[in-house]
């Protein structure tokens, strides 16, 4: 009885190399492409988040909320909704802060006042603003706040 022996094909060392630096690429696509839209969803967060504090002090100052008119002071890391007349002279009680990790998002007014004040029962406006959000990979959104109300996301 004759009997083959199955032949056994060996790889060489630069198949072996190719393999394994391929392997390596295609492992790291993933983290790369993450790490890009983490920062464009922590940025549009943040654009939304202080977007809703415009209307939510705009919704409070219209329905007389507190028997107040209300506002929002926009700083670098914060954005505050506060009850009163100026955020000097607030009700430190209706406090509503929003907090932004400032390693991550910071926060700039480009144009207009830090703090938007709205009359109470009508809700109109005290200045227009537009805020700039930008996260640490450089990505750029802005929100311009109109002096009738209207509320743009760029």
């Amino acid at each position: 009885m004759n009997q083959k022996l199955p032949q056994l094909q060996a790889m060489t060392i630069i198949e072996v190399l190719l393999t394994v630096s391929l392997m390596g690429i295609l492992a790291t696509v993933p983290f790369a492409l993450d790490s890009g839209i983490t920062y464009r969803i922590q940025t549009e967060s943040a654009q939304s988040q202080i977007g809703h504090a415009l209307r939510k002090a705009q919704l409070y100052a219209q329905q007389g909320r507190h028997d107040s008119s209300w506002g929002v002071s926009i700083q670098s890391s914060s954005v505050i909704v506060f009850a009163g007349n100026s955020y000097a002279t607030r009700n430190q009680i209706y406090d509503d802060i929003l907090s932004f990790d400032s390693s991550k998002i910071s926060i700039s007014v480009t144009s207009g006042s830090p703090e938007v004040l709205f009359a109470k029962t009508t809700g109109v406006p005290s200045a227009a603003t537009t805020v700039s959000v930008t996260s640490d990979s450089a990505d750029a959104k802005s929100i311009v706040f109109s002096t009738d109300g209207r509320l743009t996301y760029n």
